[in-house]
């Protein structure tokens, strides 16, 4: 599914006609092509998706006068959301994020991301709720609607219910086939 192919889905679920390309000169092309990005972007940033999470150790810059924090680190330039930080042993620990640095008690943490991933590597679940996420963002402009905007919303966040499960049971998957991850996440059980 193309970022085309998603917006005319969303039109579909509006029942407005399909449009040609992003640069069409109609209301229902413009409308969703300003709603894209934005939609994109919160879809990405509201759950760890497995397609696009990473994980990067971090190199402590300075200690800090920032009570109750120790030490900063600067906040990866392409990170979407942080998710988690931990130590060197992958426990989580607390930390702060604010301007741009990532505050923590522990020197050399590594951090847990998401990242811009383009729509054409999403998994399939995810894109269907994306899908139902764009025609919620645009039904006003587009139907005048806003019990069908709060329809679409409820689907999306049914289908990204679902999306978020099938994510979590890949990232469980990618656990269980790395025994060193194990052997570090579940001290005493062996890889």
């Amino acid at each position: 599914m193309t970022a085309l192919d998603s917006i005319n889905r969303a039109l579909l679920l509006l029942g407005v006609a399909p449009i040609a390309a992003v640069t069409d000169q109609t209301q229902a092309a413009r409308t969703a092509h300003r709603q894209f990005e934005h939609a994109r972007q919160s879809v990405l940033s509201e759950y760890p998706w497995a397609f696009a999470i990473r994980v990067q150790a971090l190199s402590t810059t300075s200690y800090t006068d920032n009570p109750p924090w120790l030490f900063r680190s600067p906040r990866p330039g392409n990170a979407l959301a942080i998710w988690e930080v931990t130590n060197e042993r992958n426990r989580s620990v607390q930390f702060l994020i604010e301007n741009n640095f990532i505050f923590t008690n522990i020197q050399n943490p590594s951090v847990e991301f998401s990242v811009d991933v383009p729509f054409e590597s999403w998994d399939s679940a995810s894109k269907e709720a994306f899908c139902h996420r764009l025609a919620a963002d645009c039904a006003v402009t587009l139907t005048g609607s806003e019990q069908i905007a709060q329809a679409m919303l409820q689907k999306y966040i049914m289908f990204g219910t679902l999306a978020r499960r099938n994510s979590r049971n890949e990232r469980d998957t990618d656990v269980k086939q790395s025994g060193t991850y194990i052997a570090v996440r579940r001290p005493g059980v062996r890889a």
